[in-house]
């Protein structure tokens, strides 16, 4: 599969990054923001007026979901230092590392929070419910904005959610959270072309880019739109400036390498796609196999006696890897049934996946 040539629209031009207000006071603990942030406008515009908005009628907590890439996590940022004049007893934040191997525990994060609002050590309840509940009354009345970065469930989020109408929290995860009353999703998806080439341009140089727009294009649309993959193309031209679009063009097309090219110091999409991929079921997994080697990028519940599945446990497969984001619904077909589709990266990695448990198969570890 090739990628469409031509010139991108006019979205390339480069923007100055808004000037953020200073906070008037209260603890802050919001990392830094992206400089070079770029192409969520529209994104970032629904989400301050459903966050800074008044109470009534409007829900406290807003969750923004996506796949592995997408930049949950720096739209939330940036979101949040927009708001920090309109939350002036306090902006906090927690990793809860949700997509770790060992996810926050609650307890241990009430613990920072309340340490952060300025409770001494030997005024902390041990008992969670206790902890929770000092965090809520001092919430109350406040206005403070918590983001909860990356949550692993509901039950990891409950207990760090303030009860004051006055309060915001705005988390991220790659599961669809929602179940508590009043809670806002919002899922994000990759960049268009166009944004994807201004994110580039805002790291690599617009003279840089610009010169060379029809490569650029290409890149983008071998990144799959994901911020995580353009930065890492982006990163690497940077660090070596005698590389043309067009080198790295050739580096990046080809499948064999593309994953591993998609990788920059901590940015790594294999590993971000791995994190989604090691939490499936078996029966999932099988079935994420099959389609990164059978190139489907588009399929139907048809699919299930291909991998010797019944249509019930294919769709129940296949509703797991849209949960995870390793699929997307794609609508239905004139028959009514539903279309997924396979985003191309997905399915390179799919593919590694499959080889690599059919060596496993072959080489088992002693």
């Amino acid at each position: 599969m090739r990628p469409p040539a031509g010139r991108p629209g006019t979205a390339v031009a480069q923007r100055a990054a808004p000037r953020l207000a200073v906070a008037p006071s209260g603890p802050d603990l919001l990392p830094m923001d992206l400089a070079d942030f770029g192409g969520r406008d529209q994104e970032i515009e629904w989400l301050r007026e459903v966050v800074a908005s008044p109470a009534s009628g409007l829900p406290p907590t807003v969750v923004i979901t996506g796949g592995p890439g997408v930049g949950k996590t720096s739209l939330a940022v940036r979101v949040a230092h927009s708001l920090r004049d309109a939350f002036p007893d306090g902006r906090l934040y927690m990793d809860l590392r949700g997509t770790g191997d060992r996810p926050a525990d609650a307890g241990a994060v009430l613990t920072r929070l309340l340490r952060a609002l300025g409770f001494p050590p030997e005024g902390i309840p041990a008992d969670l419910d206790e902890r929770a509940e000092l965090y809520r009354n001092w919430m109350s009345g406040r206005r403070v904005l918590v983001v909860l970065d990356d949550a692993a469930g509901e039950e990891q989020v409950e207990p760090l959610l303030p009860g004051g109408s006055d309060c915001r929290v705005l988390v991220t995860s790659r599961l669809r959270l929602g179940t508590q009353a009043g809670t806002r999703l919002r899922v994000l998806r990759e960049l268009s072309q166009d944004q994807s080439v201004e994110l580039l341009v805002r790291i690599a140089g617009a003279e840089r880019v610009r010169g060379e727009l029809d490569a650029a294009a290409q890149l983008a649309w071998y990144c799959g739109g994901l911020p995580l993959a353009l930065r890492a193309v982006a990163y690497r031209l940077v660090s070596r400036p005698h590389w043309t679009l067009a080198e790295v063009l050739a580096r990046i097309a080809d499948d064999e390498r593309r994953l591993d090219e998609l990788a920059y110091g901590s940015l790594d999409l294999r590993n971000s796609l791995a994190v989604s991929y090691n939490r499936l079921d078996a029966t999932a997994s099988r079935l994420f196999q099959y389609l990164g080697e059978a190139a489907c990028l588009g399929f139907d519940l048809r699919v299930a006696p291909l991998v010797g599945l019944a249509p019930a446990e294919a769709e129940d497969a296949l509703e797991q890897l849209v949960g995870m984001h390793l699929l997307y619904v794609d609508g239905r077909d004139r028959a009514g049934r539903i279309r997924y589709r396979m985003p191309d990266l997905h399915r390179l990695y799919a593919r590694s996946a499959a080889r690599s448990a059919r060596r496993a198969q072959r080489f088992p570890a002693a």
